[in-house]
């Protein structure tokens, strides 16, 4: 429990952000992976399941302050 502890660490805040970030450059990477089918489609699978895990760690956060409250 201790990211819930810490949870006014800079980072504790950030990270679900930068998760995001990494899995829309996954999504969008069509561009730079031109050669490889497959790697294509692994990379927008990986980033489709980044950009989940966001969004349920910013869920998961959101009803832990709401039970504190």
């Amino acid at each position: 429990m201790r990211h819930i502890q810490n949870k006014n660490d800079w980072f504790y805040e950030f990270r679900p952000m930068l998760i995001a970030v990494v899995g829309t450059v996954g999504l969008l990477n069509h561009i730079s992976v031109v050669g490889n089918a497959n790697m294509l489609y692994c990379s927008q699978v990986c980033g489709g399941i980044l950009l989940f895990c966001a969004y349920k760690i910013n869920h998961w956060r959101k009803e832990y302050r709401k039970a504190l409250l």
